[in-house]
């Protein structure tokens, strides 16, 4: 051979069908493993690597500015405080709202700021301005101005047993240091604890006796207890520093601090005319874990820390540090908030690989075992890759409950893509025979329908990464997770399944087969035969009378849909879900004593343990429901009272049951302002929480009050309370004429008085991590008797003394606990929980906003009224998935027209989506659930599915009219060879979400409502894509002729 002859067999021009990606990588099996292992590889160390929460948190963009103002009243409060705080930052650039509270001692404004709002420039905005306020009550604190961070509660510790208070109190103080020495913990908080206190008592006998009067002790205490620096004495040696170190630590400095010092060497000192008590503050705490004394510790996650992280160190930490407590301590960790994800992921594993085995189970019957096996593998590609893109892009998503509950949502969806491929590819190896070029072109045949049926689900999901109000917010996490593994699934199905499914060997007549091999060949050859029989004479005679089809699927439609409407299938917002806790909270009546407080909280505790007892008798092995008592009350008024509970895998009884049965054996509370015992899990927030404003407080109470009483006679609705807390007493203090006529004026008397009572704060020693405050006050046997007040002796300004009841009156009011206030208006809330099995919050308040509040704000005419809570958050979601469906549905139709190139079969396929919806609707109704929120992000699920599904039977009938089919018999066809791919992909999707709802945890209660929506929606739409979609088909050619379109066909070949 000559060097200008060639070899022409050696070459040849590449068939067009093994040309493209899908094709090349389909030869190169070596670049489909290196792909496959590169993304598992990636996915698996940005499981180590991405944060971990159990809720993801959000920018709060929110920051509060706290006054403290000791020992004032909540409207001396607002006028001092908070109206000068208000009027100073309300034209702060993006300011969405402004909250104010006004409580006795302190006032809180809350700004919020819009969504993206630059928080550092408007904190630094806001200090500025507080800080230039001069006018502030001259006893008020410094202003504190800081931006809410957000943070989540991680795991509780508490530490109980029988041991004197301040070495519990040094104990606490150790392990808190212990705990924030662990790495990875940042906020800490104790609950129950007493802070230190100082307390000069003065009798006013002994202050007479040696011609004191209070200023004079509070002087000299603040003259002789301070620390001096004297400069530096510099000698010929060197420098020698100069100081005066005065600064009394504990009681017993403060008791030998001079008060007078006499020519002959005799003195006075603090303790020869006071009793000093070096202790704890004051306020009575009851704070009780199990019967006994504690301190409970709540650790909360900040920022980018893991959660799990945290509670495994907590737990390591906690069997370490028993083991050196004193006898009769206990150190218990409870509360673990992380079991939560744990628990969403361990459900998310085991369903599926549950459903995996399942999905494998039918694709081997129905197909072959080791295609199934390379469909299921694409499952933990695409999950891993989106893992991967989330780390490596930075995206906003942690591993948290809702992106957890994105993967089990998109299961089904995955395995849907991967099948209609894997089908198609089967199906032309089983018509051209095995071999590269049977599987490439399968996958080709499928591709446009597949990729942009997953752009419609994407799109479905598209909307949720902006949603920016309300419970919407948190689908971003869930969108992220669903875009990216569908994306991912795209990538395995048309770059690495193909380069396994070559190797597959269909059978052929007349090979040995095996007993399973036959029993497969006979099932899958049955399936066939129906679709080929059966199955295509139902389907000529649905088209043949097309329009009595429509009548039919469309008359079940409406009656599915007036389901809602007609009050069968109920609707709430967020289901009622049991918990592994019930929380109780207890509010009583400004000015009731601090004992009756702990008594009503000590029968709550009592209660819980006879419902244990209750359940304890009717548990087979007679265990203890109750693992964690806590009770604990940190004010006069309030308590509180948390139940931690076995796991709900562990017990028959839910916590919605438990609850009612501890509300059945505590009976009734007399005297109680509001009280609640909340048994569900979900989100927070009162379902019924109507917000009343103005300006004018008797209005605002009157309204409150007629409210209250229209909510309690609707059914369902229970624990009834407002935020109007009236009622304490109070005494209004002035000068009387005499006084008057002495030189006295009201702000020296009120000074006097404060004093006496409350205290003259006059110093703040720092005791290792302790702030100590030291008071100079009247004894406490003193200050708890009205008989005190009259008896007290005043200090004139001309030096001289004289009796309260002389130169002092008082006048007896009501006073308010807390005043409440929304951009600059007063406001009261009405709140009420609401028996999910008898009505629903959205029900109740629809009643509220047609005959209550009219009737009622007319008595009231400077009365308004806004909706919070539930209701609103309930408004707030249902408008941003109002507006962001609309562009879903025209960003679908814009999907599909592209590849169909069409105007009118666009709106074909998407006429599924309303009965994708019908089933799920059944769904719920056949399981006796109602529809909520859960519900609805499963059904945006559902419409990427189903939509795929009748976009491929659409192209399937367009490609066999391209052919040279008429349009009778392409319906014909594509309806049976499609048959398969439906019927797979609805039955897999359906058997592998048919383990959640087995489930009984509490994780799953969560995921039900979606997996319906999901599995129902499929199984229903199944009969709507082989049936309603060709027969609309029908009637679209129906409607072409009928208007003389060009795209008309002829009628018959």
């Amino acid at each position: 051979m000559t060097d200008g002859d060639l070899d022409t067999t050696a070459y040849s021009a590449p068939d067009p069908a093994l040309t493209g990606p899908i094709a090349w990588m389909a030869r190169n099996p070596v670049a489909a493993n290196l792909l496959l292992v590169i993304v598992v590889i990636a996915g698996l160390f940005a499981i180590s690597t991405l944060d971990k929460e159990v809720f993801p948190t959000f920018p709060t963009e929110t920051f509060t500015v706290t006054v403290p103002y000791p020992g004032s009243s909540p409207e001396e409060v607002e006028r001092g405080i908070v109206l000068r705080v208000e009027e100073a930052i309300r034209d702060i650039v993006g300011i969405k709202e402004i909250r104010s509270e006004a409580r006795e001692g302190v006032g809180i404004v809350t700004v919020v700021m819009e969504a993206g709002s630059d928080m550092s420039k408007a904190v630094g905005l806001a200090k500025v301005r507080v800080d230039g306020i001069a006018s502030f009550p001259g006893d008020s604190e410094k202003p504190i101005v800081e931006e809410i961070e957000s943070s989540s509660r991680a795991i509780r510790l508490s530490l109980f047993g029988d041991i004197e208070p301040r070495k519990f109190k040094e104990l606490s103080e150790q392990i808190r240091e212990d705990i924030l020495d662990l790495g990875g913990i940042s906020e800490l908080t104790i609950e129950g604890e007493r802070d230190y206190e100082i307390s000069i008592e003065l009798s006013d006998e002994k202050l007479r006796r040696y011609g004191l009067t209070f200023d004079m002790v509070v002087a000299a205490v603040q003259a002789g207890s301070q620390d001096l620096p004297g400069g530096l004495l510099r000698t010929d040696s060197g420098a020698i520093t100069l100081r005066s170190s005065s600064q009394a630590y504990r009681g017993r400095d403060f008791e030998e601090l001079s008060l007078i010092s006499r020519a002959d060497g005799t003195r006075i000192r603090v303790g020869d005319v006071a009793t000093v008590r070096d202790g704890f503050a004051e306020q009575p705490v009851l704070s009780l874990v199990d019967g006994k004394p504690a301190l409970t510790f709540t650790i909360d996650r900040v920022g980018d820390q893991n959660v799990l992280g945290i509670t495994e160190s907590i737990r390591d930490y906690v069997e370490r540090k028993q083991a050196e407590l004193p006898e009769g301590v206990r150190l218990q960790a409870w509360g673990d908030a992380s079991r939560i994800l744990s628990g969403r992921i361990d459900l998310m594993l085991r369903n599926a690989a549950q459903g995996g085995i399942l999905v494998v189970i039918a694709l081997a019957l129905f197909l072959d075992l080791s295609l199934a096996f390379w469909v299921v593998l694409g499952l933990p590609f695409a999950v891993l890759g989106c893992l991967a893109a989330l780390e490596i892009f930075g995206l906003p998503v942690s591993i948290n409950v809702l992106s957890v509950f994105g993967f089990i949502l998109v299961l089904g969806l995955l395995v849907d893509d991967a099948i209609v491929t894997a089908e198609s590819a089967y199906a032309r190896l089983e018509r051209d025979g095995e071999g590269l070029k049977s599987v490439v072109g399968g996958v080709h045949r499928v591709a446009t329908a597949t990729i942009f049926g997953a752009l419609t689900t994407a799109v479905a999901f598209g909307p949720s990464l902006f949603l920016t109000e309300g419970f919407a917010r948190i689908m971003s996490h869930i969108g992220w997770v669903v875009i990216l593994c569908v994306i991912f699934s795209l990538i395995e199905t048309k770059l690495v399944l193909p380069a396994h499914l070559r190797h597959i060997r269909v059978p052929q007549p007349g090979d040995e087969m095996g007993f399973f091999r036959g029993v497969q060949q006979r099932v899958a050859q049955s399936l066939m035969n129906f679709a080929r029989g059966p199955y295509r004479r139902a389907l000529g005679l649905a088209v043949s009378y097309r329009y009595t089809t429509l009548a039919i699927f469309f008359a079940g439609l409406i009656v599915c849909l007036a389901l809602v409407p007609s009050g069968i299938l109920r609707v709430t917002f967020f289901p009622s879900v049991p918990s592994d806790n019930i929380g109780v909270t207890l509010d009583m009546p400004q000015g009731t004593p601090w004992q009756k407080t702990h008594e009503y909280a000590r029968r709550i505790e009592s209660a819980a343990q006879a419902m244990n007892e209750r359940f304890k008798a009717q548990d087979a092995q007679g265990r203890d429901v109750i693992r964690t008592l806590l009770v604990l009350s940190e004010s006069d008024t309030q308590a509180r009272v948390i139940v931690d509970l076995i796991v709900s895998e562990e017990r028959d009884i839910d916590s919605v049951v438990l609850g009612k049965w501890l509300r059945e054996e505590l009976g009734p509370l007399p005297g109680v302002r509001s009280f609640r015992i909340d048994a569900a899990a979900g989100p927070g927030g009162s379902p019924i929480d109507i917000q009343l404003e103005g300006d004018d407080l008797e209005q605002l109470r009157q309204a409150a009050s007629e409210l209250k009483l229209s909510l309690a006679r609707v059914d369902g609705v229970r624990d009834i309370r407002d935020s109007f807390n009236a009622g304490g007493r109070e005494l209004d203090i002035s000068v009387t004429p005499e006084g008057e006529a002495l030189g006295l004026g009201d702000v020296d008397l009120a000074r006097q008085i404060r004093q006496a009572f409350f205290g003259a704060e006059v110093q703040r020693v720092q005791r290792g991590r302790d702030e100590v405050r030291v008071y100079v006050r009247l004894p406490q046997r003193d200050r708890t008797q009205l008989d005190s007040l009259q008896s007290l002796w005043i200090s004139l300004p001309n030096g001289g003394r004289a009796p309260f009841s002389v130169v002092g009156r008082v006048r007896e009011q009501t006073s308010l606990s807390v005043i409440n206030r929304i951009d600059l208006s007063r406001v009261v809330n009405v709140r009420a929980d609401v028996d999910k099995a008898q009505t629903s919050s959205s029900d109740v308040m629809a009643l509220a906003e047609s005959s209550m509040l009219p009737e009622i704000l007319a008595r009231h005419p400077l009365v308004r009224y806004s909706v919070a809570g539930e209701v609103d958050e309930q408004r707030k979601t249902s408008d941003g998935l109002l507006y962001g469906g609309i562009l879903v549905m025209l960003l679908i139709y814009a999907a599909l027209a592209i590849p169909l190139k069409s105007y009118l079969e666009p709106l074909l396929i998407m006429s599924i989506i309303p009965f994708g919806v019908t089933g799920a609707l059944l769904g719920h109704l056949i399981l006796g659930m109602d529809v909520s929120i859960l519900s609805a992000i499963g059904i945006i699920g559902l419409i990427g599915v189903v939509v795929n599904d009748s976009l491929v039977m659409v192209d399937f009938i367009n490609h066999y009219i391209e052919e040279g089919y008429d349009w009778k018999s392409a319906v014909l066809e594509a309806g049976p060879t499609r048959f398969r791919a439906v019927i797979l992909t609805s039955l897999t999707t359906f058997i592998g979400l048919l383990p959640i709802q087995l489930e009984t945890s509490i994780q799953a209660q969560f995921v039900k409502p979606m997996a319906t929506s999901v599995a129902f929606g499929i199984f229903f739409s199944t009969a709507v894509t082989l049936f309603l979609i060709p027969t609309l088909y029908y009637v679209g050619q129906d409607i072409r002729r009928a208007f003389g379109g060009k795209e008309a066909l002829p009628a018959e070949a």
